[in-house]
């Protein structure tokens, strides 16, 4: 059996999985979103992590979805799950690359980091 040899390879694997269930199921604008992700993550981008994390939450996501016959959603719904903390896991690694800054930026009532506002720019 071949181990993924990194992280980003494991999650790639994982979102490979999850887009194929849903490209039997006739989800293909989903499964597009995902081709997206997967050549993020094929080339080592963490930002795949950042992209495929924002496939869920509110309305009209991904954990919403119904995704085939309810044998085939369960699976889809731990699969993702999975996948999900897989790439929470790896995502903070990427943002902790950006440093620790001492100092924020007042926005709209809110001090908020320098790193984060930066990484709020590049998405």
């Amino acid at each position: 059996m071949n181990t993924p040899a990194t992280p980003l390879q494991d999650l790639a694997l994982q979102v490979e999985q999850l887009r194929e269930m849903l490209l039997r199921s006739g989800n293909l604008a989903w499964a597009e979103q995902l081709d997206a992700d997967l050549a993020k993550l094929r080339a080592g981008d963490r930002m795949g992590c950042a992209s495929f994390l924002s496939h869920f939450g509110g309305m009209g996501s991904l954990n919403d979805l119904q995704v085939g016959d309810s044998t085939t959603d369960a699976c889809f719904q731990a699969q993702s799950s999975s996948a999900r903390a897989l790439a929470k896991l790896n995502y903070p690694s990427f943002v902790q690359q950006l440093g620790r800054p001492t100092r924020g930026i007042f926005i709209g009532g809110l001090t908020v980091s320098i790193a984060i506002f930066a990484l709020a720019l590049m998405l």
